[in-house]
């Protein structure tokens, strides 16, 4: 939680600030101290003591590399409700529920706006279901009445928890898309005739929705079963039909 409160910290200050040499350096000590927070206080301030400041960044570099943290905080209890993760790299969620929290994920990367972190958190995490047919979640079957009703418990939740939920489904998704390389390809770097790379404005983003009504040519018959596949199913299968097309292409 901390290391997340901590990276959101930075990644929301303008980068004129981030690439002060002052600043990261407090940054990185802050990072370490929560790396090394297992230990007892004695031992950890023996630790931080001993490392000089310009080994911090050796320390905690990779904290700002891409997110790749995929497991969620354990199961979090609101008003006496207990209300239960996903499985690591979001393994047992259907397309219905990753397409409805990407779009919150990346509405709130886009605007800061906490209602969209509060509906993500109560899409993510919920109460534990009531039957025993399904072994691969313990979650109630996805619905989207389900998170109205329920996000009321996460909008007074520990922000720095919020925030660990956020970027444990971001490490989730960098995980989604390394594995689907085809339907979420790299951007390309294009260059100007010195051979200098040319910034160019991010894409917009394409919600999953429209993905899927794609996938399924746009068949309403077809439109309820597709939501309720795994959403590594449906990817990889995905995946397949692109790698075809590009080899029959050749």
């Amino acid at each position: 939680m901390e290391s997340a409160h901590n990276l959101e910290y930075f990644h929301n200050k303008p980068e004129i600030v981030k690439e002060l040499p002052g600043f990261r350096q407090k940054l990185y000590f802050q990072l370490v101290k929560v790396l090394l927070k297992s230990n007892n206080f004695i031992k950890t301030w023996i630790a931080i003591k001993q490392i000089p400041p310009q080994a911090y960044q050796a320390h905690a570099k990779f904290l700002f590399s891409d997110v790749t943290r995929t497991l969620f905080l354990p199961p979090i209890k609101r008003n006496r409700i207990t209300f239960y993760p996903p499985a690591d790299r979001l393994k047992n969620i259907s397309i219905e529920e990753f397409s409805l929290a990407d779009s919150l994920y990346v509405n709130y990367r886009k605007t800061t706006d906490v209602r969209y972190l509060d509906n993500l958190c109560a899409t993510l995490y919920r109460r534990k279901s009531k039957s025993d047919n399904d072994t691969t979640d313990t979650r109630q079957p996805f619905s989207k009445i389900l998170i109205e009703r329920d996000v009321k418990f996460f909008q007074k939740l520990n922000h720095k928890k919020k925030l660990a939920i956020l970027y444990a489904y971001a490490g989730c998704r960098n995980a989604i898309a390394a594995a689907h390389p085809h339907v979420f390809p790299a951007p390309q770097t294009l260059v100007d005739p010195d051979g200098n790379p040319i910034k160019q404005q991010s894409g917009e983003y394409v919600p999953f929705g429209k993905l899927i009504q794609h996938k399924i040519n746009y068949d309403p018959s077809k439109l309820e079963p597709t939501l309720k596949l795994n959403a590594w199913a449906f990817l990889g299968n995905y995946e397949n039909e692109l790698v075809e097309i590009k080899n029959l292409k050749k």
